[in-house]
């Protein structure tokens, strides 16, 4: 299992239907590159499911990191592999696949996909 240095930064943007969050973010380190990443991660609450919160919020997320970028390079995401509806958020705000990785989460495996943002970019 790779290793990751977490430190949680002020609450980012949210974006809230019915005082509801639907993103957050942190700040972890990459230990495979070397490098210092932002890692987005967001839940949606099924009754704002497919009304854009997602979308919206993830916009807000990636100007928010950029603002706060203190040279790190990459908005990194690792949604299930089997969750379509948050890879296709990666996929249409402008994220890249770059591969697949296991990780071990409440003592199951869980298969992920690997997407990168270049907040360069």
């Amino acid at each position: 299992m790779p290793s990751s240095v977490h430190e949680r930064h002020p609450p980012a943007p949210v974006v809230r239907e019915r005082r509801r969050a639907a993103s957050s973010w942190e700040h972890s380190r990459d230990d495979a590159a070397y490098q210092e990443v932002f890692e987005a991660g967001w839940f949606i609450v099924p009754e704002a499911q497919g009304r854009g919160a997602g979308s919206a919020a993830l916009t807000l997320l990636i100007d928010d990191a950029r603002a706060h970028a203190d040279g790190r390079r990459l908005l990194t995401a690792f949604p299930d592999e089997n969750n379509a509806p948050s890879n296709a958020l990666c996929r249409n705000t402008g994220f890249t696949l770059t591969g697949q990785r296991a990780d071990v989460f409440r003592a199951a495996t869980l298969m992920m996909n690997e997407w990168v943002f270049d907040l360069q970019s």
